[in-house]
């Protein structure tokens, strides 16, 4: 199921829940979500990657979307449990979507981004999230 111009529903859920819920796999994702990663892939210009097992016949990406609750991957109360947030890697260094994205919050922010993984601690992938938040800034951890 194609979820915006350039992404599909396999690329935020992993393999065993879309074998077994098919396209109502969208009633575990922010429907933010789908709408961030589209921005992001329009800002840059390159293809993101999010998950992968789909699309490729050795596709090592499954959990970079939601991730079941039974998962060990990832934090316990990680929002990527509760889809609310994708991991993703391009061909443009991290470093210069990271400061970007510093450089650029208010806009992020309004395209639903209220998370980001610190570069630092994430330097093969960057981590966004739409959380629930109530303050004005961008948390970054």
């Amino acid at each position: 199921m194609k979820l915006t111009n350039n992404f599909w529903l396999q690329e935020f859920v992993p393999r065993s829940m879309y074998r077994k819920w098919g396209d109502n796999s969208t009633w575990f994702i922010d429907d933010r979500i789908p709408k961030l990663a589209q921005f992001v892939r329009d800002r840059y210009k390159v293809p993101i990657i999010i998950n992968n097992w789909h699309y490729q016949k050795e596709g090592v990406y499954n959990f970079r979307g939601y991730r079941p609750a039974n998962t060990s991957v990832g934090a316990k109360k990680s929002q990527h449990k509760f889809g609310r947030a994708f991991d993703f890697n391009c061909k443009i260094p991290l470093k210069e979507i990271f400061a970007d994205i510093l450089l650029n919050k208010e806009l992020f922010m309004k395209k639903g981004l209220r998370a980001v993984e610190n570069i630092e601690r994430s330097v093969t992938w960057i981590h966004m999230d739409v959380r629930h938040h109530f303050g004005d800034d961008l948390i970054i951890f």
